[in-house]
């Protein structure tokens, strides 16, 4: 396993970003063939349930390890930033069922 990481390490920085692009396209494309096979058989609410499940399960070692790798350079714009980004979408929700669009 030390050898893998440190042959990913050695590639140079586009190169990396080039191969989690083309595994983040082609995991992304199994994850919507998987929606579409199980969505003939099963409730759409069970579906994405289980899609923030198994997302959260990827993430958990990023978030657990002990590297700086989820903290923020700044925390405070990161909070303001989410709770603008909540409140226009909670207001985008509410004007659209008023027009009847939901």
């Amino acid at each position: 396993m030390r050898l893998a990481l440190g042959g990913w390490e050695r590639l140079p920085l586009a190169v990396r970003a080039a191969l989690l692009m083309v595994t983040g396209c082609l995991l992304f494309s199994v994850m919507g063939a998987l929606v579409k096979l199980l969505g003939q058989r099963l409730d759409s609410f069970l579906i994405a349930f289980f899609r923030c499940f198994f997302g959260f399960l990827a993430i958990l070692p990023l978030v657990l390890s002990k590297k700086d790798t989820m903290r923020f350079a700044r925390p405070t714009f990161m909070a303001i930033s989410c709770a603008a980004r909540w409140v226009s979408r909670r207001w985008s929700g509410a004007s659209t069922r008023r027009l009847g669009c939901h």
